[in-house]
């Protein structure tokens, strides 16, 4: 190589040199530039970052909504209108009769609870596990206490054939029997197989049980004891030689007492002579398994548990030396003893401990023997051979005998059931009560476990007072008016005088009345007979009497009003009274009694009620205020139109732009299931579609709504299983699809099962299950978005499971409450819960005041809660059905800043939604200070997106355009922002 070549080759090697580093050089600037972009170099570098993606986690939202548990009233009155209620009692059925439907006495229902002419229905699962409708058919009496069917116990032997039985006691399910002549029989129910004791020469004396060992001793003082009652070893002999008489035991100890007052005590298989304080010839002792009572012959009662050591009772002026005692028995801590002439005292334990001692006088049906139930129930047969039920607490006699016959004796038996004999016939049989129903119940249709339902009508639990002699008040149905208004309050006057009826306003006056305001009240009357001075006034010690006189009252329905002022000088903390009067003799017939504002109607709600409710435009209402189907259903109130009627609760819904919920309760059937739907969905042509449009609404409430949420709820606690719980779900489904009107709603309807289900799944058929919850604001360790977030997670691990799919179908939650100090509940909290995917829907519960006084301002809401709930669920339209993306909260670029995504989580919520071609990201300010943030959009931009910030009050700050995704975002405590990014990807 040439000089001239050498030159050439190292200048080309400079130049890749200069190349070289002038390319690292663009590449170091452009690392810079892309690093300050970022914002590394930057203040923005200390923020954590919210990364947003498109893709779909798999979990939908259906929106929030409020829960509405009471609807407010202008009106002061209670019970304005006397409407009759529908009453309803239930109970599991034991057992049935060609007339007769028993059921346990335990229900605790009377004469009261199952009035005659009441309607029955029965309803029973098949083997399917599938509810129908087996019986129905009317009331026509009632037993509170009877025995129930009688089960012949089989004698194939012939064991007690001609030598009867004398007294049983029962281990477990295990019965033993002693005979007349001393024989011993085990397990007298098991048919062929009952068990005879071995040695047929032994003569039995007496048996007795504790709870885990029979004891029987012989007249030669044998004494002998069994685990199982079946198979009894010899424990014991005795060298007594008199006669054994009784038998008995206590935490161990076995005591018998000999013909000649002999008392022995036998522990771990050794006797021992006692020889107590007192006189023992004619002893009677009677044990459970903690405490024996001995009685002398004078009636001396002494109590040991130990079988050694006794003190006395004191039964001072309840049993003299004279009464003689001819049975007693005992169950659990309750001791009762039979007398001569036809007492019974009753020994047994109060809840501190003490003895107690009273006495029961039934000497009218002449008692000759007596037994106790397991469960404690008192049984005597009287010498006329009746089996009597009688009451522990007053004495009260009931024959158990309608359908048992004769009985000879009753004993005790095992579980819930005892024996009755007559002659030589034996038959279990249990204390139950019954319902006589008018038509013949088919063989093997009802059977035990069933749900039999009571429907009958009654007045409501009403307000008013009756005053004066011969006055009463009742529910009048005039038989020539259909719809609600057909009922009125009647009240009739027996004599001249005054007749009235009057209630106490709620509160003082200061509740009911502000003072520079105009007032009304009015009423509807008719009359019949003599009757003049016709009077409604309200009166109080401050407030004064104010009414009016309706003079001029005739045999027709005719409206009376007056308008009053109220002034300061009359309002104190007294109670104001509302009075009705007439003098005279006859019947005057009220009606759509109402004191309020002058401005309303008596069917009226406050219109800052209603004007909050359709400003708040929650996504669906649930209208538990109104629920069907429910004990104290009132059906007049119901298709009416006063506060609690559907057609206000539907106009409610309707002015918010809202879907309606509703809740149907334990009683459904198929005709109160078609009024409904028929109220709904009915044209002029029917009922209920009629009493709509008579209501003011023409176009079938159906027709405006997609979407009808229908929740099934055991409100009233009829069902006692899961199986239960489940087929009465699908039961009232199927109700709903066999309506005329189910072509109507088919399509819009989403069912909710609404059960509490003891083994977590979900038996119904229904499309989703819903529960209530409650968030507890007051104490936070945390943050707020964690406790928020933990809340719901709680509510997903209790949440029933779907056999057919998993949790992420999606929990629908009927009511939230949020507990704490409502005035600190923030605009930023009610987004985190309605927007939280953890659950499809949250029903949110908005709080009224009982004040009446408070329907006249905004003050209807309790606190500032509800207005917060209202404001923050009207930004929040766009939650219906929603999609939840992924998204993702990093932690800051620079690894010294003081913000940590740990901590924007636990004070923060984020959540980010796609509704149609538009996405939502919903940042929440859950905590009290203040939090800043960046956005990262990681698969979509958000050159166009606009941003919206809210108060802690739910109220929109301002709405701006979002021109960069770097931006730091800023919200004080409380506050809220949604981004709305647009469609281009």
């Amino acid at each position: 190589m040439n000089r001239l070549d050498r030159f050439r080759f190292g200048n080309i090697h400079k130049r890749k040199i200069l190349r070289t580093l002038a390319v690292t050089c663009c590449v170091f600037a452009a690392s810079l530039a892309v690093l300050a972009g970022l914002g590394i170099f930057s203040s923005r570098s200390e923020l954590v970052r919210i990364k947003l993606s498109s893709s779909d986690n798999g979990r939908n939202l259906d929106g929030a909504g409020i829960n509405i548990t009471s609807v407010p009233a202008v009106n002061r009155v209670q019970d304005p209108c006397f409407v009759l209620s529908d009453a309803y009692s239930s109970f599991t059925i034991v057992d049935a009769t060609e007339d007769f439907i028993f059921f346990d006495t335990d229900e605790g229902l009377t004469s009261e609870d199952i009035p005659v002419g009441s309607s029955v229905r029965v309803l029973a699962l098949d083997e399917d596990g599938v509810m129908s409708l087996r019986y129905s058919g009317l009331v026509s009496g009632f037993e509170e206490s009877r025995f129930g069917l009688l089960n012949e116990v089989e004698d194939s032997e012939g064991n007690w054939l001609n030598d009867h039985i004398t007294d049983t006691v029962s281990l477990d399910n295990v019965v033993v029997a002693l005979t007349e002549s001393g024989k011993l029989i085990a397990d007298i129910t098991a048919g062929p197989l009952v068990k005879p004791f071995e040695d047929d020469t032994a003569v039995f004396a007496d048996i007795c049980a504790s709870s885990d060992v029979v004891y029987a001793v012989t007249l030669d003082g044998r004494v002998y004891s069994s685990n199982d009652g079946r198979n009894f070893d010899l424990m014991a002999t005795s060298d007594n030689s008199a006669e054994a008489s009784r038998i008995a035991c206590v935490n161990g100890s076995v005591l018998v007492v000999y013909s000649d007052g002999g008392l022995k005590v036998f522990n771990s298989g050794s006797g021992y002579d006692l020889a107590p304080s007192f006189d023992t010839n004619g002893l009677r002792i009677i044990s459970n398994d903690d405490r024996l009572i001995a009685v002398t012959s004078d009636n001396k009662f002494y109590e040991t548990s130990n079988g050694y050591i006794f003190s006395q009772i004191d039964t001072e002026g309840v049993l003299d030396e004279e009464s003689v005692i001819i049975d007693a028995d005992c169950c659990e801590d309750k001791f009762c003893f039979l007398t001569e002439n036809g007492r019974i005292v009753i020994v047994e334990s109060s809840d501190d401990g003490e003895t107690e001692i009273r006495d029961l006088d039934i000497s009218s049906i002449d008692p000759v023997d007596l037994v106790l139930s397991s469960e404690g129930r008192i049984i005597v047969v009287t010498s006329d051979r009746k089996a009597c039920l009688i009451s522990d607490a007053n004495g009260r006699v009931s024959d158990l005998t309608s359908n048992a016959g004769n009985v000879d004796a009753v004993f005790k038996g095992a579980s819930d059931k005892i024996f009755t004999a007559t002659g030589s016939n034996l038959y279990m049989v249990k204390v139950l009560s019954g319902i006589q129903v008018n038509t013949s119940v088919p063989a093997d249709s009802i059977l035990a476990g069933d749900t039999c339902v009571i429907d009958y009508s009654v007045a409501g639990d009403s307000a008013w007072e009756v005053i004066g002699e011969g006055t009463a008040l009742t529910s009048y149905t005039n038989p020539s008016v259909s719809g609600p208004s057909a009922t009125s309050g009647r009240l009739t006057g027996a004599g001249q005088g005054v007749h009235a009826i009057s209630q106490v306003l709620y509160g003082n006056s200061t509740d009911n009345f502000s003072d520079d305001t105009f007032y009304r009240m009015s009423f509807t009357v008719r009359c019949d007979g003599s009757v003049y001075n016709v009077k409604m006034w309200l009166s109080g010690e401050r407030f004064g009497d104010v009414g009016l006189s309706a003079d001029d009252v005739s045999g027709k329905m005719q409206e009376y009003s007056t308008v009053f002022a109220v002034t300061g000088n009359m309002l104190a903390d007294e109670t104001v009274r509302l009075n009705i009067s007439f003098e005279g003799e006859g019947t005057l017939y009220i009606d759509n009694v109402y004191v309020g504002e002058d401005r309303y109607d008596i069917d009226s709600i406050p219109d800052e009620y209603r004007e909050g409710i359709e400003a708040g435009k929650p996504s669906t209402v649930r209208l538990a205020n109104i629920p069907l189907c429910t004990s104290d259903f009132s059906s007049e109130a119901y298709y009416g139109t006063g506060p609690d009627s559907l057609e206000t609760g539907m106009q409610l819904v309707k002015g918010a732009e809202s879907l309606p919920w509703f809740v149907i309760g334990s009683y459904a059937d198929q005709d109160s299931i078609d009024s409904w739907l028929g109220y709904l969905c009915g044209s002029v042509r029917s009922d209920y579609g009629k009493i709509r449009i008579d209501n003011g609404t023409a176009l079938p409430w159906s027709r405006q709504y997609d979407t009808i949420y229908i929740e099934i709820s055991d409100l009233d606690g009829v069902f006692e299983t899961d199986l239960q719980r489940g087929a009465y779900v699908s039961h009232v489904m199927s109700l709903i699809a066999s309506s005329e009107y189910y072509s109507e709603v088919k399509d819009k309807i989403v069912f909710l099962d609404g059960m509490l289900y003891e083994g977590g799944t979900v038996i119904s058929n229904a499309d989703y299950h819903t529960m209530d919850m409650t968030i507890d604001l007051t104490y936070n360790t945390t943050g707020y978005g964690d406790l928020i977030n933990g809340s719901f997670d709680t509510i997903g691990y209790d949440a029933p499971r779907f056999p057919s799919r998993g949790a992420e179908s999606g929990e629908f939650i009927r009511s939230l409450n949020i507990a704490g100090d409502p005035s600190r509940v923030t605009a930023a909290q009610i987004a985190s819960i309605a927007v939280n995917d953890s659950v499809r829907m949250v029903m949110i519960d908005v709080n009224v005041s009982r004040r009446p006084v408070d329907t006249e301002t905004s003050d209807v809401f309790v606190g500032t809660a509800p207005s917060v709930i209202l404001n923050t669920l009207s930004q929040l339209r766009f939650t219906r059905h929603a999609n939840s993306l992924y998204y993702e909260v990093t932690e800051p670029l620079d690894s010294n800043s003081a913000f940590s995504a740990t901590q924007f989580n636990s004070d923060c919520s984020v959540s980010l939604l796609e509704n149609g071609n538009t996405k939502y990201l919903i940042v929440a300010n859950d905590s009290d200070t203040q939090q800043q943030f960046i956005i990262d959009g990681v698969d979509l931009t958000m050159d166009s997106a606009i941003i919206r910030r809210y108060s802690a009050f739910g109220e929109l700050l301002n709405t701006r355009s979002l021109s960069r995704s770097d931006v730091r975002h800023t919200l004080q405590a409380g506050e809220f922002i949604v981004i709305e990014i647009s469609s281009d990807l």
